[in-house]
């Protein structure tokens, strides 16, 4: 059977040569093909940018040959019921086209397996003979009819010649499959050329496909956008450590700074020159956690800011990003309607700049998640900065140090920022070969080295009390006090405000909307620019302070941790103070935070009553572990360090950390990285994902599982069950529906319910048995479970 017309698409009608047409004209667009050569120049591909943008074009219009066929053009037309299989007879031609054309193996061999996969994971268990070559609807006839149809399509742009594709040929097809899994197997240097350019064709290919198929419909979704240098503003007059960035940048590039002295902006600064220079088109921010993507984009966002980008410009990407973005934080300067703030966009890095989490770069360069293979292109054009890498643990650190050895092999500029980097870190193979930048600790050119506050060690526990006593001693208006766990984070909170004090609990255990308010409050009360009001009071916090949110204190009180942890937490404290005295600091500097003080003292004061302890948790679980002697020598360190200031601060790591030498496991994550160019697995990154190819990227002991619990209290007091909330919000016909329905037209939904209102408990509550309830799988296979915890809005999480 023959059609007057060749159709690809069929609400709205669109055909072949239409949309052959605009997937060229937009994989052009979206291809900056001399970044993309000087990155395959790297893995030993000798491509001009020119030759590459042919490769590109030849991917857009072979992409869909395979619905020339006869079989296929039956079922757009509504002759045939089963929809045929057409990439994989799109990359028979393709193979065939190839090879007429005399291309060579290796771009043949890109080519081929961009088409093929256009549609399917680029996954071992997409890439196997069985799975394409033996597909009854691939090889079936007339093939003969397909082609003639195909080499007399007319089009000024592109050619299809009319190639032999029956008997022998098809078997062929199937041969080539085995010898590229062979081949590629058995050479990993031609495995990496061809995994990075077969990556690159199918991502810019992908994309315009789905552009120009979003269009057709008169639908608007995002696209690869890319940054220019002008779209990053910067300070007119630069800080020491700023000016000093300014004059070293390269890549890779470590920075050593302390909190305030600008290495948010000195990134800025990096990626601005990066992308004038032509060697990025994009510049990602890899974050520790959630609440440290959402600050840091509000940060560089702020248009009050003389610095920084247009919020049009940045997009977040986190698990949480949507509800962050539609709160009212987010809704200030974005709106969400706007086709670059999809889903997919900000999580395949569409944007000029995306800030998001270090879990979700790394899971982009292996398969960590489906379709990470297209943001993986994208990955592949940009500048990445790894900030606060001092909170991650052992194993998240080693596979950070592992992925930037092979950023570094693939030519992706990275810049690592933070203020304490133990030698034995800095000594690692990933980073000794980077260039080191190291601040004097001094925020303008004309005053000395910061000496913000003093440090002091008390033997004793750190309690409500002792909290109240210390404070009570000083002019201190906004008091910061950190306990290592939440359960007596909350204790200490709960205490503190049964005494009339004014309290903010903070931790993880939140759900989402709470904790974007508790946040927003915070930020009034405790921020580098709050408001000193009259009234005193208390900001009770787990760890998480050390790196979520931009605090000034004026006082610190802290159980003992490791000493990068310690100091991490005081940068929390005086942040923008030149001395430990209001007065000092005052004939200095206009300190906004000294004046409304009078001669107050700014303490960090460290609680170690390791004497009395024989488990120091999250860090120690014994006393007779290497983790415990870390910590003792943190308390000594700094019971006789007296004042803070960066070079002795840097001193200090360095006589806590002496002769400790970790062994980061680098080697998991590079071979992962390596692998999953074409044929590696799929990897689920998260802990009991099941198989046994997935990759915990923290250690099991800090993860964290979401829930829902039993029960919800409000804070007007009001309380209600999952079941009651769904029943609430969610319309829905079905009389069966409920939170664990099975149907799976609810599941997105679900998905949706679960992001508002998941709990985050400890992994090893479930493992030491605390009753839980599970339920079907929603988004990314993520189980759920209902858990027997209660909930409330001041106290967090209670377990029943």
């Amino acid at each position: 059977m023959s059609y007057n017309e060749i159709l690809a698409k069929k609400s709205p009608a669109v055909s072949f040569i239409d949309h052959s047409r605009s997937v060229a004209e937009h994989a052009s667009l979206f291809a900056n093909q001399e970044l993309l050569s000087q990155r395959l120049d790297a893995v030993g591909m000798q491509i001009s940018g020119d030759r590459l943008a042919e490769l590109v074009e030849m991917g857009a219009w072979l992409h869909d040959t395979g619905k020339v066929h006869p079989d296929w053009q039956a079922w757009i037309h509504g002759d045939r019921a089963e929809k045929p299989n057409h990439s994989a007879r799109s990359a028979r031609y393709t193979l065939e086209f190839a090879r007429n054309r005399d291309l060579p193996l290796t771009e043949t061999m890109a080519l081929t397996i961009a088409v093929l996969h256009h549609h399917t994971a680029l996954t071992r268990d997409h890439m196997t003979p069985e799975t394409v070559g033996n597909d009854s609807r691939v090889i079936g006839d007339p093939a003969e009819q397909w082609i003639d149809t195909l080499s007399s399509v007319e089009s000024s742009e592109f050619a299809y010649p009319p190639l032999s594709l029956t008997g022998e040929a098809s078997k062929e097809f199937e041969r080539f499959l085995t010898y590229t899994r062979q081949q590629l197997h058995d050479d990993q240097t031609e495995y990496q050329r061809v995994g990075t350019l077969g990556t690159v064709i199918r991502s810019v290919l992908i994309q315009a496909d789905h552009y120009a198929s979003a269009s057709a419909t008169g639908t608007e979704i995002g696209v690869p956008k890319q940054l220019h240098a002008d779209d990053i503003s910067l300070f007119d007059s630069l800080r020491p450590y700023q000016q000093t960035i300014d004059s070293a940048i390269d890549a890779p590039l470590v920075g050593l700074a302390g909190c305030g002295e600008g290495k948010t902006h000195s990134a800025l600064q990096w990626g601005r020159e990066l992308a004038a220079q032509g060697e990025i088109d994009r510049l990602v921010f890899a974050m520790p956690t959630q609440v440290t993507t959402n600050n840091l984009l509000l940060s560089i966002t702020d248009d009050t800011e003389e610095s920084g980008i247009q919020s049009d410009h940045a997009s977040l990407y986190h698990s949480a990003s949507e509800t962050f973005l539609e709160s009212e934080a987010g809704s200030e300067r974005w709106d969400t309607s706007d086709p670059m703030l999809e889903e997919r966009s900000r999580r395949w890095f569409q944007n000029p700049v995306t800030v998001s989490t270090v879990d979700h770069v790394l899971s982009t360069l292996i398969n960590g998640y489906q379709w990470s293979s297209i943001a993986k292109g994208n990955l592949y054009r940009a500048g990445i900065v790894f900030d606060e890498i001092h909170a991650y643990d052992m194993q998240l650190t080693g596979h950070l140090l592992g992925a930037l050895r092979k950023l570094e092999e693939y030519d992706i500029p990275w810049y690592v920022m933070t203020a304490t980097l133990p030698s034995s870190i800095q000594n690692t193979a990933a980073i000794s070969g980077a260039t080191t930048v190291r601040s004097d600790g001094r925020l303008a050119a004309d005053q000395p080295p910061r000496e913000p506050f003093v440090v002091d060690v008390s033997e004793r526990e750190l309690t409500a009390d002792r909290a109240l006593e210390v404070a009570d001693k000083t002019d201190a208006k906004k008091v910061m006090v950190v306990k290592n766990t939440v359960a007596s984070a909350r204790d200490l909170a709960m205490q503190l405000r049964a005494a009339g004090e004014t309290v903010t609990y903070y931790s993880s255990e939140f759900i989402r909307s709470h904790r974007q308010k508790k946040e927003e409050d915070i930020r009034e009360g405790f921020g580098v620019n709050a408001t000193v009001s009259g009234d005193r009071e208390f900001l009770v916090s787990t760890q998480v302070c050390e790196i979520s949110l931009d605090l000034s204190a004026d006082l610190l009180l802290t159980d003992v941790a490791p000493i990068d942890a310690i100091l991490q937490r005081a940068g929390r404290l005086h942040r923008s103070g030149v001395k430990p005295t209001s007065e000092d600091c005052r004939s200095i500097t206009d300190c906004s935070q000294c004046k409304g003080l009078e001669n107050h003292q700014y303490e960090c004061r460290v609680y170690a009553p390791l004497n009395n302890a024989k488990s120091w948790y999250p860090y120690a679980e014994n006393c007779d572990s290497d983790e415990w002697k870390l910590l003792e020598r943190t308390a000594t360190v700094l019971g006789g360090a007296g004042t803070y200031r960066f070079d002795r601060a840097q001193e200090w790591i360095e006589k806590v950390y002496n002769g400790f030498e970790p062994e980061y496991n680098t080697a998991t994550i590079r071979t992962a990285i390596s692998e999953d160019w074409l044929f590696g697995p799929h990897r689920p990154v998260a802990e009991d994902s099941g198989g046994t190819d997935n990759i915990a990227l923290r250690s099991i002991s800090s993860y964290r599982v979401p829930v829902l619990a039993a029960s919800y209290t409000e804070p007007d007091g009001k309380t209600w069950s999952p079941e009651e909330r769904w029943e609430e919000e969610h319309t829905c016909s079905r009389p069966q529906c409920s939170v664990t329905a099975t149907d799976t037209t609810c599941r997105y939904d679900l998905w949706k319910f679960i992001q508002d209102y998941a709990i985050e408990i400890p992994a090893w509550w479930i493992r030491d048995g605390l009753n839980t309830e599970t339920f079907p799988e929603s988004k990314d296979e993520m189980p759920i479970s209902k858990a027997k915890v209660a909930y409330f809005y001041d106290r967090g999480i209670l377990r029943e």
